[in-house]
């Protein structure tokens, strides 16, 4: 249940549900900056980023990552919203 080894305490709402199961999450150097949930929309993947108070990222990194999940389901627009 402690999982501050990861992120603080106060943003465990965003990482998972009540049941334990995580999000889909954003984990830079070991720590979780974001989470992440995604929506198709014909050829497009829209990727909507909510990162945790305080956090910043390298977004040519997340840009690039994205794209690589796309390209594994075959899609070829990838939207940042």
């Amino acid at each position: 249940k402690d999982r501050s080894i990861v992120a603080d305490v106060e943003h465990y709402e965003k990482m998972f549900t009540s049941n334990g199961i995580f999000f889909p999450l954003i984990v830079v150097d070991g720590r979780v900056v974001g989470a992440w949930k995604r929506t198709w929309k014909k050829d497009s993947c829209i990727f909507h980023i909510d990162l945790l108070k305080g956090a910043t990222i390298d977004t040519k990194a997340l840009a690039k990552a994205a794209q690589e999940y796309a390209d594994f389901w075959g899609v070829k627009n990838v939207v940042f919203a």
